[in-house]
């Protein structure tokens, strides 16, 4: 899928909520981050870009103001950190910048300090320091602070190393040719970077169980040695000299996942020079089978494992630098089972909003051959785009229902809308969705007769004044001082019926039920330092 301009990297999060995973790009030529939203089943299209405060390199995904809503954090060239705060709809407020050290090649994010708030760490290159930005929990960050760990550092990664049960740190030095490792404090301060040599310069590291003991250890791209390479935790913080296992021409970035769901830790790698992703599964005990690569055609430079399509394994997002573009590597392992299929019109006609339209959504429940699983009996969700939507409450399958069940699916918004159903307790994540257009209705406006409506009039607004199911008027008859009232008589018609002091020369009206009898009232604001107010009497006129 396009991504931009030199695209350097790639994050997910459901940014509208409507049940499906969309992508955040960081687009490094036009320093902008790119939205990408996803509209199940593993497509896609593209909404708009926000400036990202700088040259983006580095993208996180988390809910940094604890309001249910994912925020991106975008580590920068440019000597700054940005943060754009999400809306709910797919949307971002504009970016929000704090300094940074020089050349931010990496983000990511813990709690440091035990205070419930995530922070922030960057790996700043030139600086060959540490960025710590605590968070305040509500969206905001305290100023940088400086930590060193090694020369050049290009990647960090936050992890419990020593199972206190306190976050650490470990990063990637690329001039060091170093692995560095600061076990944390608890109170956001670290114990001195205790040095690991790496046989090469590294710069991306992450980590993961790749053995099974139970114990966190460490991987590290190689860049200079063609290899990942592996430091076995000890449990107690430290670790075993690296172990390195030969992956590609110059390796940019690792990531550890689980492919084949055969429950090993597997290692992805993507290699700028050889232009491959290598792919090495891990047999459980530490050891991995021989890299299989798979061909780019173009420079890779991050990896993403990502359920994209929905259906309970992991595909792989490489953000392909060279070729300005996304390449998605759907998982040929069998989905998981059962996983859902979800279908819909394409298109749907939106009369009016208020009412909406409703139309029919099928949920089938599927085997790992994607065949109809008649025996299912899970619950599913919905979610969608459209927050005003009226969706199905959570619904448990039957045996009545043979693994395929209808629903009824109300729409409100126009344009192009998600809908999605998830597997409930699934992990990950099984979830389906389709999209629709919903069509707004044809407007068409013709010239009417002019309503007389006195001396320089300012304001209208609408009610039911005198209770017969037509709309009414209100007009602020300016050059009179007075409000003027004029009554509908159906089909767009109107007569006259009175005026009333407005208290002042009025400039704005409105019409609401101030004293909650049932019977609309007018508020009236003026230029003359006053505010009326006429409470209705039901049959169209109104008090003084």
């Amino acid at each position: 899928m396009p991504a931009g301009n030199t695209p350097r990297d790639t994050t997910a999060g459901d940014f509208n909520r409507d049940g499906i995973l969309d992508l955040a790009v960081a687009e490094l030529g036009l320093g902008q981050v790119r939205i990408v939203l996803g509209t199940g089943g593993g497509g896609s299209r593209y909404d708009r870009s926000y400036a990202a405060g700088g040259l983006p390199v580095s993208l996180l995904s988390e809910d940094f103001n604890v309001d249910g809503i994912p925020d991106l954090a975008v580590a920068t060239m440019s000597q700054t950190l940005g943060i754009l705060l999400g809306k709910g709809d797919g949307t971002f407020a504009p970016v929000t910048v704090y300094a940074a050290g020089a050349q931010s090649y990496r983000v990511v994010s813990g709690d440091l300090n035990g205070d419930g708030k995530l922070d922030l760490v960057t790996a700043d290159y030139s600086s060959s320091t540490l960025g710590v930005y605590f968070g305040k929990g509500d969206g905001s960050f305290q100023p940088r602070q400086a930590l060193y760990a090694g020369p050049g550092s290009m990647g960090v990664t936050i992890s419990d190393l020593n199972g206190d049960g306190r976050l650490d740190l470990a990063t990637a030095n690329y001039d060091g040719h170093t692995l560095s490792v600061l076990l944390g404090k608890g109170d956001g301060t670290f114990q001195s970077p205790v040095i690991y040599l790496t046989g090469g310069r590294v710069q991306y590291v992450t980590a993961g169980d790749l053995n099974r003991d139970g114990v966190v250890d460490l991987a590290v791209a190689n860049y200079s040695n063609n290899a990942i390479g592996i430091f076995f935790g000890k449990g107690d913080g430290t670790f075993w000299p690296v172990v390195q296992k030969p992956v590609g021409t110059l390796p940019w970035t690792v990531a550890i996942t689980d492919l084949n769901l055969d429950g090993f830790a597997d290692l992805v790698a993507v290699n700028q020079l050889s232009q491959t992703v290598g792919v090495l599964l891990g047999q459980g005990n530490g050891e991995f089978e021989n890299v299989v690569s798979y061909a780019t055609n173009g420079e890779p430079r991050g990896v993403l494992p990502v359920d994209w399509d929905g259906n309970g394994t992991p595909d792989l997002i490489v953000v392909n630098e060279s070729k300005g573009s996304l390449l998605v590597y759907r998982n040929l392992a069998l989905p998981a089972d059962p996983h859902l299929a979800i279908t819909m019109p394409a298109t749907v006609d939106l009369n009016q909003a208020m009412v909406g339209t409703t139309f029919e959504v099928t949920v089938t429940a599927l085997d790992e051959l994607d065949q109809v699983a008649a025996d299912f009996r899970g619950e599913v969700h919905f979610a969608s785009s459209d927050q005003f939507g009226g969706l199905p409450s959570d619904y448990t399958f039957t045996e009545l229902d043979a693994g395929v069940h209808t629903f009824m699916v109300t729409l409100h918004t126009g344009g192009l809308q998600t809908i999605s159903a998830t597997l409930v307790g699934s992990r990950p994540n099984i979830v389906a969705g389709a999209t629709v257009d919903v069509n707004l209705p044809a407007v068409s406006l013709a010239p009417q007769p002019s309503i007389p409506v006195g001396n320089t009039p300012r304001d209208v607004t609408a009610g039911d004044f005198n209770r017969d199911g037509i709309l009414d008027l209100a007009v602020a008859d300016f050059g009179l001082a007075q409000v003027r009232i004029l009554l509908g008589t159906g089909g767009g018609g109107s007569r006259y019926l009175q005026s009333v002091a407005a208290g002042g020369l009025p400039l704005s009206l409105l019409s609401e039920d101030f004293n909650v009898d049932g019977i609309p009232d007018l508020a009236v604001a003026t230029m003359s330092r006053t505010m009326g107010i006429l409470l209705g009497k039901g049959d169209g006129t109104f008090a003084p």
